[in-house]
């Protein structure tokens, strides 16, 4: 009876455990994964820039979604010289730069 007794208890433990399991972090990720790469930060911070930076912030948007992570990285560090950026932009960059660092480029 007691061998019974625990036997339930412990499926029931497994299952909660398994449950929790499942569920944690599932909330932190966007539908297509693009934020881990900080581009909202980098859509708040150059949402009033010129045309030809906001032009090639979405081109390097448009790069990580195609998973183009090379091409990304480089239209960012291009930016980087740019000698009229705000402190928010200029540290909006860096980040996803440092997050690109870490994923391989394209080869063609």
């Amino acid at each position: 009876m007691k061998l019974r007794l625990f036997l339930n208890v412990s499926f029931v433990l497994l299952m909660v455990l398994m449950i929790v399991a499942a569920g944690c972090g599932s909330g932190s990720k966007s539908a297509s994964g693009a934020d881990k790469f900080g581009t909202n930060k980098l859509e708040t911070a150059f949402a009033e820039a010129g045309v030809p930076v906001k032009g090639a912030i979405q081109k390097a948007e448009a790069s990580i979604k195609s998973k183009d992570y090379g091409a990304a990285y480089d239209t960012l560090f291009a930016l980087t010289k740019d000698t009229s950026l705000s402190p928010e932009q200029t540290q909006a960059i860096k980040s996803t730069l440092e997050v690109l660092g870490n994923y391989p480029r394209k080869t063609p």
